[in-house]
């Protein structure tokens, strides 16, 4: 996905491309329409084909190039990471679904397999003590974004959906943090740090889970849906737009 750096030389956002293959996913289940979208599917192969270079031993993604934005909140994605590998996943069994729908048997076995290998090591970021799915190996932090990834995806265990769902979105638990800002607006210290590669954690990694911002809250509705617990939904949506929840970049608080 192109962002505005690119135009400079910079950076482009991969994993912001998985989005547009779950958007195509979405325009298949709402409209059938396969004269219009089967002209996608080469390039949704393409997206998801060009992180093979980046599995591990594992069968995750690790130490991935380019920007690995995710969400501005403050997540963790170099390393090994669950939160992009989750992504993937999920754009891998939405291609499938889509490949099995045009006849295209050996892209959706493809798909699957690969889909298979993320699931056999997401159980590497799961903390039984909390009870979430963290960012990435060896990290204690754990956030929104990566635990409805794990549920969306088809990577965590059904019988963890509700706690996962109930406890990713406890409000004596969920804390606002970004890389390169806060409640107060935009910091430009942080967001210098950030470009340096420098991610100072403050907040309770113990304890509190980063709420993801408004963009990727689409990702946490989904997997509170998925769970049963549609009546959270609207608790998110509240803890979302309350005054000076979020301030984007370069925008005035509340």
């Amino acid at each position: 996905m192109a962002g505005d750096f690119e135009q400079f030389g910079g950076f482009t956002i991969p994993d912001w491309s998985l989005h547009w293959v779950h958007g195509v996913h979405n325009l298949y289940r709402y409209t059938g329409d396969r004269t219009r979208l089967a002209p996608c599917l080469p390039t949704v192969e393409r997206m998801l084909r060009w992180y093979e270079p980046h599995l591990d031993e594992h069968g995750t993604l690790s130490d991935l190039p380019e920007w690995n934005l995710v969400d501005w909140s403050s997540v963790f994605t170099t390393g090994r990471t669950s939160i992009v590998s989750a992504l993937w996943a999920c754009g891998l069994a939405e291609y499938a679904d889509l490949c099995d729908w045009v006849g295209n048997a050996g892209s959706a076995a493809w798909a699957r397999e690969r889909h298979a290998g993320v699931a056999a090591s997401s159980e590497n970021f799961w903390d039984p003590r909390r009870g979430l799915y963290v960012d990435g190996e060896r990290r204690l932090a754990a956030s929104q974004a990566a635990n409805a990834a794990a549920i969306v995806a088809g990577l965590a265990p059904r019988e963890r959906w509700r706690a996962i769902a109930a406890a990713m979105i406890d409000r004596s638990a969920v804390v606002t943090c970004s890389w390169i800002g806060g409640d107060g607006g935009y910091d430009i210290q942080k967001e210098e740090d950030q470009r340096r590669g420098i991610q100072r954690i403050d907040w309770d990694v113990d304890h509190e889970i980063v709420r993801a911002q408004p963009f990727f809250s689409y990702v946490v509705h989904d997997a509170v849906a998925r769970a049963g617990q549609k009546r959270l939904v609207e608790r998110g949506w509240a803890l979302q737009t309350r005054p000076g929840a979020f301030t984007p970049l370069g925008a005035p608080a509340g």
